[in-house]
């Protein structure tokens, strides 16, 4: 039997007797890192690969939207309201009350739907966590 290691012959960089160099890691050595050690691809293999979420920003953009339409909404509520000869006062109080809880309520919805892409960001980080165990 030979000494040969079974994954082939180191290449240097391994103290005396075997194990890693000093301070850790794998410094020159001739076996590969592990595959939690091996750097994760890249942004646009992620993204190909829907390891990277994008729906966070485009909800992001769609709250901004949304939060325009409603005070857009509002305004002509109220002008509509103003512009009515009689009974135009649920209209204009309508428009106000869009104005104000229309963005929040829209800030609420936007919000839940964020909190489920931020659960499975932690989710991965867990994941990796123990791996790297």
């Amino acid at each position: 039997m030979s000494s040969q290691p079974p994954y082939g012959t180191p290449q240097g960089g391994y103290p005396p007797g075997g194990g890693y160099p000093p301070g850790g890691g794998y410094q020159g050595g001739g076996y590969p890192p592990p595959p939690s050690y091996q750097q994760q691809g890249s942004s646009f293999g992620d993204f190909l690969a829907f390891r990277k979420m994008i729906t966070p920003i485009i909800i992001q953009i769609i709250f901004w939207i949304l939060v325009a339409a409603v005070v857009l909404i509002g305004f002509f509520g109220i002008i509509g309201g103003v512009s009515m000869p009689f009974g135009g006062g649920e209209a204009i109080l309508g428009g106000f009350i869009l104005i104000v809880l229309g963005p929040v309520l829209v800030r609420v919805y936007c919000e839940i739907a964020i909190v489920f892409f931020r659960m499975n960001e932690t989710l991965i980080e867990i994941k990796n966590a123990l791996e790297r165990r």
